[in-house]
């Protein structure tokens, strides 16, 4: 993760003091890892933005949307969706602006379910933990009292 990083840093500053950007594109593709993929396109995206190339960056974000479908990852898909949102928005394009943003609340709430599923399996899991303590603890008690009246009969 710090290769990451470091990549993630270096590249910003190169894409920053450079309008070639096609030349550090590919750089996400060094990363080994699908969260770093998934950041770098995102930030991609977000350097072409910051330098007035929406249309560009869209293509970015998308690029991430799949990439974080491809893999399951709710969080970048909502992340990529945002993204998305505010290119188009900004861009003008108020109904694909519309429709990356329904589909961004859409996976908010699927992550929300998410969570509390989580959440509720881990309550049961603590609940079930406690009752197992709590039956073992039992049968000590039964266990040393039944130990202290056979004392008691010596």
């Amino acid at each position: 993760m710090k290769k990451t990083a470091w990549i993630l840093s270096t590249w910003r500053i190169l894409l920053k003091n450079s309008l070639n950007f096609v030349h550090y594109t590919k750089v996400y593709e060094e990363i080994p890892d699908n969260d770093g993929i998934l950041k770098c396109l995102e930030e991609i995206g977000v350097l072409y933005e910051e330098h007035g190339n929406q249309r560009e960056s869209t293509r970015y974000y998308e690029k991430a949307l799949l990439l974080a479908e491809e893999i399951g990852t709710i969080y970048y898909q909502q992340s990529a969706c945002e993204y998305l949102y505010d290119a188009y928005k900004s861009m003008g394009k108020y109904n694909k602006a519309l429709e990356y943003h329904e589909k961004m609340l859409m996976l908010i709430d699927s992550l929300d379910k998410e969570n509390l599923t989580e959440q509720l399996q881990k309550m049961e899991f603590t609940k079930k933990a406690i009752a197992d303590s709590l039956i073992q603890v039992a049968k000590e008690q039964e266990v040393q009292y039944t130990h202290e009246i056979e004392v008691r009969k010596k």
